[in-house]
This record gives structure tokens, C-alpha cells and sequence, in this order.
């Protein structure tokens, strides 16, 4: 008889052990899939250790699922995201398990690289790739630089050295959409080598062959999104976070809610790996970290070559209070119109970015002004193709439906999202080809590859898109770039508001004036506040924003001056959910007068109920560490709480 511990894939509570003694008359390897019994319902589970006899009746393990499945870096690297994300390893383990089937094998994910000649680094490019090599894998760094500066070109040579040298690659990109894209880059890049895609929307027997690839070393490179840190590495020589600044890197539905740059640094430390940060506007909490010397900056200017300067574009910010009659916020101004002209005339492509989707951002009765909700969530619903429908959970109902206060029928849209401007765009230039870029359009992978290969091929004329379209394109055709409402924007409350809207502005200009393009691209604004707040924009100098903004930070005692923990309540009784809050509120308020870490007051957030279910915050804000009572306290908390640490959003 062999005894394991197990640790199950469940929710157990922190303060219980996360691991359980079972036995086998069989010897399963650790890191196995395994089917076991608990609380009398049959659960999967990790074997993680080998064990002795213990003095208490052990149950046994009913069957082996899959055989070593988990390395000894996965398992290790789940342990340290339980203990700083303060979550179950059971639920952080689940995050781990591929949704493999017993299908046939396919390989439509791997890719080989065509040989394409690699161009001359410029001087500073070398001058980089020198300073990189030059340091140990122990310390991080941040590739800094302006958009077309040619930081991806230092990351192809870095990735060849890696991969000569018998280890694999990892670059982790912010969104799926990209995802076309850099799979052709790096596989038309680098030549002989094995690259394969990762993401969520993989079907279960691409999983399957990209983990048994990874394990035993036949694919180089994976390009994935967030949950590509979960993958079983045979020797991770190289991570790459590309766009390191942007939000989709932290998880925001489920706990644990990592975030992509933490996972990177634990990747780091457990392969001895090399980790690159590529931004051309780092966030605040990487430029801090760079300005304390703990990451080594390297910056590269525009791209220069013999035959070729990458120049700054052109931006125009207009003041659309001239046009303003009524409220009228999608208002495409005479100058817009005139940029909008100019690339139709010159086979160009036209990006617009609109931050929400739909038709509208809201509903309202024309009779009684009462503004339609979503019974679930209590928010606004929007008007998408032939619905009005809540963005946070899956109620809809017919535009023909009646005002839910007074029974009209009489109800109009307020504001837009992409569908409205892209039909006001088409109403102005009937033959153009437009196009929507946004999550409705980007959920489907067919649809998705579809758009990508129309905007490749030189077959649209105008995309309207959320922030999508601001990352990392690299189409070196785009003559313009425009904002049709600057100021219409969610999410004003939050204190990274300032630090994700210009940066978004920023990265909207890096998609113009790209290596191979004409050099004639301009960014057109449209704001009802033209103010001083555009100025870091004008000058293209994220340090200029970067320097004001941590003074303002560090004043507030805002991150990255000081750590955040979000805690949240939810129920369907809104009596309840007061009540927790309220008594947990106390506790700690009790536990704060010790002046090593602030509690603030219970607080609803910008959504206050989502499917049914009520939320209420409290915010832990500290220096370093809490203390060590606290943490035993949020390891105690019931169901019904969840932990954010490090919380993107604080309402």
C-alpha cells in the first residue's frame, strides 16, 4: 500500500488544510490526475507528494485520469499564486488542468517558419540587444521605446539565442485578436522553428498536442494570452510580456485574479528564464519598479535606417463645442471628415476608436424618461443589431418591447457605441467598406480571423473599434486614426482613469507611421475639453504623464506607492450583503489603529449588481506587508467573499 497527499479541485477553505492522505495499491507518479473521494462526492484531485503511513483510515484513490500530469515547476508555481493571491490551491490548480479530450491528435497550431531574411539591426537596436544579454536572468527588464521603434526585432534575435540554446519561448500578448497577427510574425520570422498559439478558445486536441509539445520540448515558441503562464514548460529559456501596460492581463471574473506580470516574475524565478517587458507606455507600476533600479529600463528611439526614418504622426486635437446644438455626441466634425476624405482618396485605412459597443450606451422612454434596465444587473441595457441587451449578463429583449415604467413603445437610444458610428460612417460614405472591431464581432475565431485578413489584405476602408484596434496593430497602411468622443468614456471614477485614457490615446498614434508606410499618418481628436490634459499627447512624452502622475499617486498614497487588497460581498439580499460588510468593516477598523494598513469604508462599486447578485467592497491599503492576524483573517473569510489583490479596478 503507497500513500499520497491530494490535494483536491475544489473549493476548500484556506484555513483548512489544502491537502489530503490517500492510498493506492498502485504507484502513481506525482503530479497525476486522479479521481478521489471527498465529503462523499467523487472529485478530481493533484497527487503532489509521496507520504507515509499515517495514524488515521485513509480512503483510496478510485482512478488515475491522466499520468503525470502537472510538472514539479507547474505545481511549485501553483503554491506561490495560493499564497499571494490568497486563494485555494484547489482553485488555482484548476487553472492548471488542459480541457483535454481523447480525440486524435492535430498539429493546425503549430507553425513553421518560412526563413525570412532577418533585417540589419540598426545601432541602437544592437546597442540594446548588448545591454540585455549583458545581465543575468535575475533581474527583469523593460524594453522602452516609442511605437515602430523596433523592439520586437531585439525580442526575434533574443528568441533564436533561446531556442539555440535548447530552451523555449514564451510571449504572452494582451488579446486574442492579436493572436493572428503575431503567430505570422514570428513564425514568417524565425525560420526553422516550431511555433504554436495558445488561448482559451483552443479546441481540446489542439491543447492536447500543444502540452505534450511543450513537455517534451518539440514546439519553441508559444504565443499566448494570459493563461499561457499555466503551461507545462520543458525549459522556459525567454518570457516576453508585449504590452505589458494593458488590463486584459489581469484576471477580473474569477479568483485567483492574477495578474499576468506577477505570474511572468514567478515563471522567472522558477526556470531561470530571461523576462522582457515590451511597452511603449509602461504602466506606472513597471516605470516605479524601473525608477527604484529593480528592473533594468533599456530604451530605443524611433526606428533609423539607411533608407528608412520612422517619423512622429501629425495630431490634431478639435474642439467640437462649435458643433454642439443638442447633445449630440456623435458628431463627426468638418476636419474629421476631411482626414476621413483624404485616406479614402488615397487607398489608405481609417481606424476609429469608440469605447463602447453597440448602437448605444443607453435606452430611454421618450414619454417618461425612464431609462431601460436590466432586471438582473439593475444596468442600462444598449441596442445592439435587433435587441436591447445587458453587457454583463445574457438578458435581452425585442426593441419591440415596451418601457418597463409606463408601457410605451416609444423608446429612443442615447449615446453610441461602434454599430451606431459604423452606420453613420456608411450613411456618409456609401461605398466604403467598414467594418466593427469589438467584442461581438471578435467572440467567434472564424469571424475573428476573417476581419484580420481583410484589414492584412488592403479589403476595408474603415474600422470602427474599441480599444482593440489601439494594440499593437502593425498594418502599415493606416493613414488615420481618429477619436470621435474623447470624453465619452467609462470608468472616471477610478484612479488609473487619467493613466488608461491618455495611454490609449498614445497607443492609438503607434498604429500610424509604421515601418513601410508612407510616413503621412495623423491622429485626429474630437473633445468637448480641449485642456492641458492632451499635452503629454502632443509631445509624444509618456515620461512627461509618467512624472506628474506618480507625484499625484504617491500624495494619495495610491499604488505603486502603496498594495491594494479589494474585498467583495456578494448576495442576492441586499440585507445581508450591508450586514457582512458592515461587521468586517468594523473588525479591521478595530485591527487599523495600529497604523499598518487603512480600511476604507464599505462602498458599492461603478456595477452594483451583476446576474442577480448584489456587490459590496472594502479596501485594504498598505505599505509592504499586512499583518500577519490580518492575513489569517482573509484566509477565515466565508463563502460569499472573494480577495483581488492588486485590484485593476477599485470600483
Amino acid at each position: 500500500m503507497r500513500y499520497y497527499k491530494v490535494a483536491p479541485i475544489a473549493r476548500i477553505p484556506l484555513s483548512s488544510p489544502q491537502s489530503f492522505t490517500y492510498h493506492s495499491d498502485e504507484s502513481i507518479c506525482l503530479g497525476s490526475l486522479i479521481e478521489i473521494t471527498i465529503a462523499k462526492k467523487h472529485r478530481r484531485g493533484v497527487v503532489i507528494e509521496q507520504t507515509r503511513k499515517p495514524q488515521f483510515p485513509t480512503k483510496g484513490i478510485l482512478k488515475t485520469i491522466h499520468e503525470d500530469l502537472f510538472t514539479d515547476n507547474q505545481l511549485a508555481l501553483a503554491n506561490k499564486v495560493s499564497n499571494y493571491y490568497l486563494t485555494p490551491l484547489g482553485t488555482v490548480l484548476k487553472f492548471f488542468v488542459p480541457k483535454i479530450s481523447k480525440l486524435k491528435k492535430q498539429e493546425q497550431k503549430v507553425k513553421y517558419g518560412s526563413g525570412a531574411k532577418a533585417p540589419r539591426l540598426t545601432q541602437p537596436q544592437k546597442r540594446a540587444l548588448d545591454k540585455i544579454t549583458s545581465v543575468g536572468t535575475g533581474k527583469s527588464v523593460l524594453l522602452f521605446g516609442p511605437a515602430s521603434s523596433g523592439k520586437t526585432e531585439i525580442i526575434f534575435n533574443l528568441a533564436e539565442k533561446t531556442i539555440e540554446g535548447g530552451r523555449q519561448v514564451l510571449v504572452l500578448i494582451p488579446e486574442m485578436f492579436l493572436s493572428c497577427q503575431e503567430i505570422e510574425r514570428y513564425a514568417h520570422r524565425l525560420k526553422k522553428y516550431r511555433v504554436a498559439l495558445y488561448n482559451s478558445q483552443c479546441t481540446s486536441s489542439e491543447i492536447r498536442y500543444i502540452y505534450e509539445g511543450l513537455r517534451n520540448g518539440k514546439i519553441d515558441i508559444v504565443i499566448a494570452t494570459r493563461t499561457g503562464a499555466f503551461l507545462p514548460f520543458y525549459d522556459l529559456g525567454l518570457i516576453v510580456v508585449d504590452e505589458e501596460q494593458d488590463p486584459s492581463f489581469k484576471q477580473w471574473d474569477q479568483m485567483p485574479h492574477y495578474h499576468t506580470r506577477y505570474m511572468a516574475e514567478l515563471l522567472k524565478d522558477q526556470y531561470g528564464a530571461r523576462l522582457i517587458y515590451i511597452s511603449a507606455t509602461p504602466s506606472l507600476e513597471t516605470m516605479h519598479s524601473a525608477l527604484k533600479k529593480k528592473f533594468m529600463t533599456v530604451k530605443l528611439p524611433r526606428l533609423s535606417t539607411d533608407s528608412f526614418r520612422v517619423k512622429k504622426p501629425q495630431i490634431k486635437i478639435i474642439d467640437i463645442r462649435k458643433y454642439f446644438k443638442k447633445f449630440e455626441p456623435l458628431t463627426i466634425s468638418d476636419e474629421l471628415k476631411h482626414y476621413i476624405d483624404r485616406v479614402n482618396k488615397s487607398d489608405s485605412l481609417a481606424l476609429l476608436l469608440v469605447p463602447r459597443r453597440g448602437k448605444s450606451s443607453g435606452v430611454i422612454c421618450s414619454d417618461c424618461q425612464h431609462i431601460q434596465r436590466c432586471p438582473k444587473c439593475d444596468l442600462p441595457l444598449v441596442h445592439s443589431k435587433d435587441s436591447y441587451h445587458c453587457l454583463h449578463c445574457n438578458y435581452r429583449k425585442s426593441i419591440f418591447s415596451h418601457c418597463e415604467k409606463c408601457n410605451s413603445l416609444r423608446l429612443v437610444d442615447i449615446g453610441f457605441g461602434t454599430e451606431k458610428a459604423a452606420e453613420t460612417i456608411k450613411i456618409m460614405y456609401p461605398k466604403a467598406r467598414v467594418i466593427t472591431v469589438d467584442a461581438n464581432t471578435l467572440s467567434n475565431k472564424k469571424q475573428r480571423n476573417d476581419i484580420y485578413l481583410k484589414i492584412c489584405n488592403n479589403k476595408v476602408d474603415v474600422v470602427v473599434g474599441t480599444y482593440a484596434i489601439a494594440k499593437g496593430f502593425d498594418i502599415p497602411y493606416v493613414g488615420l486614426a481618429g477619436v470621435i468622443n474623447a470624453d465619452n468614456w467609462a470608468g472616471k471614477t477610478d484612479f488609473r482613469f487619467d493613466e488608461r485614457w491618455i495611454r490609449n490615446l498614445f497607443q492609438l498614434a503607434g498604429r500610424l507611421n509604421r515601418y513601410g508606410s508612407d510616413q503621412n499618418g495623423t491622429l485626429v481628436i474630437q473633445s468637448f475639453s480641449v485642456d492641458e490634459r492632451f499635452e503629454p499627447l502632443l509631445k509624444l512624452d509618456w515620461n512627461n504623464f509618467v512624472k506628474k502622475e506618480l507625484q499625484q499617486r504617491k500624495a494619495l498614497k495610491y499604488p505603486p506607492y502603496r498594495q491594494m487588497i479589494k474585498l467583495t460581498y456578494k448576495s442576492n439580499n441586499q440585507e445581508k450583503v450591508e450586514k457582512k460588510t458592515g461587521i468586517l468593516y468594523n473588525e479591521f477598523l478595530e485591527a487599523a489603529k495600529t497604523g499598518k494598513f487603512v480600511v476604507s469604508e464599505p462602498y458599492y462599486g461603478a456595477v452594483k449588481q451583476a446576474r442577480g447578485r448584489i456587490k459590496k467592497h472594502l479596501l485594504l491599503s498598505f505599505r509592504k506587508s499586512l499583518p500577519t492576524a490580518i492575513i489569517d483573517k482573509l484566509k477565515k473569510l466565508p463563502s460569499g467573499w472573494t480577495i483581488d489583490r492588486d485590484p485593476e479596478f477599485i470600483f
